[in-house]
């Protein structure tokens, strides 16, 4: 006798990870045109165990089992009976035809429930089932005995899964159809990691248009990657290193561009042509680097026109004598020192700058003490000035804090690597710390 499953014993779970935005912008994935052979069994991991079979070579599937899963309540499939049936992705814009009860936001819910399952496989059939056909009166007997569980997720899927697509090495819902008549079924592929396009945007302080060993990045530069008939693919930001990467970009030929606050792009210049064009095959993009060094004529012409309120050496030197002696008046007080000396050392080059336990006062006091002529002792000292403005939030007013930020992470740069610059570049690195240092006055 055939065995045969009704939704309320084997729920059709119909999986499609495009966002709510558009069907088909999610992972792609090979799939044969023609039907194949499948037979449905029963599995102790999923709902359901479906088998492929007569699967041509050069797929993205195999002739394999996968993890199964159910969604149509009204429709009965029987277990072990030989079928053929079409594949179809969840993100692909065909699904939305084939079954037009549900939209690119359903299935974006069921990817979200099949990343993101909790308890057992019956917990998690009921969540999809739920999530699907939520108006349904009929439920499994076992809904009741975990339903705290089952409606969680439910609602975890509703309150972040209508946008969700799937990633490099997540789970993404292939469906099953076999025929208007019978049950669907959806089985479990994981998405292939498709390459990276990354790189770092960078002060270039040797302005050799090569990204070298320490040079800083420029953090929050928003990079754009355009395929290339212009349209937009993805932008995103900078992390605190200058690097970004765009992940599981398709094959193809591409643009990459990079968009710099207004005042670093009036005050640095880019040492390399952009846009950049490359080339995504089978392997990751590396090295698509964006330098931009200091227009140092152009800054030191202006700076003294722009305003601000940072505190000049002096004024540094009195706080943190007051610390050390405990006497006198001090507008910062010395645990706020502390807090501040502990912040310089996480600046763009962290060790540049190191403070030990209770000498650290003395230590920052020695640094803006020096009297030495050599022009990095020189340049050190008013670049201390300068980091303790910017961890107290003083200097240039806006729009002119982002070159702040720049010019101590270059100028950090010269003071750690001194023999790469001759005296002149020292000190006019000195004076444009010196400048900002000097902007409350």
């Amino acid at each position: 006798m055939k065995k045969g499953l009704l939704c309320t014993t084997v729920l059709f779970l119909m999986l499609a990870g495009l966002p709510a935005v558009m069907a088909g912008d999610g992972p792609s994935v090979n799939l044969p045109e023609d039907p194949v052979s499948v037979r449905i069994y029963q599995s102790p991991y999923a709902y359901t165990l479906t088998r492929l079979s007569d699967v041509p070579e050069g797929y993205d599937v195999t002739n394999t089992g996968y993890k199964g899963w159910c969604v149509d309540i009204t429709q009965l499939v029987y277990l072990w009976w030989p079928y053929t049936a079409t594949l179809y992705s969840s993100c692909g814009e065909e699904i939305l035809t084939v079954f037009p009860k549900y939209e690119a936001g359903d299935w974006n819910k069921v990817n979200y429930i099949l990343n993101h399952k909790k308890g057992s496989f019956e917990d998690v059939q009921s969540a999809i089932w739920g999530t699907l056909e939520p108006d349904h009166p009929e439920r499994p007997w076992w809904w009741s005995l975990n339903q705290e569980n089952i409606d969680g997720m439910i609602a975890d899927a509703h309150a972040n899964g209508a946008d969700y697509v799937p990633g490099g090495g997540d789970v993404m819902a292939l469906i099953v159809f076999i025929a208007p008549d019978v049950q669907s079924t959806v089985i479990e592929w994981t998405v292939i990691p498709r390459p990276s396009v990354s790189g770092n945007v960078f002060i270039d302080a040797l302005a050799d248009g090569k990204f070298g060993p320490g040079e800083p990045g420029l953090q929050n530069v928003t990079v754009e990657l355009h395929a290339e008939d212009g349209a937009l693919v993805s932008s995103t930001l900078t992390d605190g290193s200058g690097f970004y990467e765009f992940e599981d970009v398709a094959a193809g030929a591409y643009s990459v561009s990079v968009s710099v606050d207004a005042a670093i792009a009036n005050y640095f210049e880019p040492t390399a042509d952009g846009p950049r064009q490359v080339t995504v095959e089978n392997e990751d993009v590396t090295g698509i680097n964006f330098g931009f060094a200091p227009n140092t004529g152009s800054i030191l012409d202006d700076i003294g026109g722009f305003a601000g309120d940072g505190k000049n050496l002096g004024f540094w030197k009195h706080q943190l004598k007051t610390a050390i002696s405990g006497k006198g008046k001090a507008h910062v007080p010395a645990s706020t020192l502390e807090i501040y000396l502990d912040d310089i050392e996480n600046l763009a080059l962290p060790g540049l700058f190191t403070f030990y336990g209770p000498d650290a006062f003395l230590y920052a006091y020695d640094i803006l003490s020096i009297t030495s002529r050599e022009a990095d002792d020189i340049l050190c000292k008013h670049l201390l000035a300068a980091e303790f403005n910017e961890v107290a939030g003083l200097g240039l007013y806006e729009p002119f804090g982002a070159l702040q930020t720049a010019l101590i992470a270059w100028a950090e740069y010269l003071a750690d690597n001194p023999g790469e610059f001759t005296r002149q570049e020292l000190l006019t690195a000195k004076d444009i710390m010196e400048a900002m240092n000097n902007s409350g006055e």
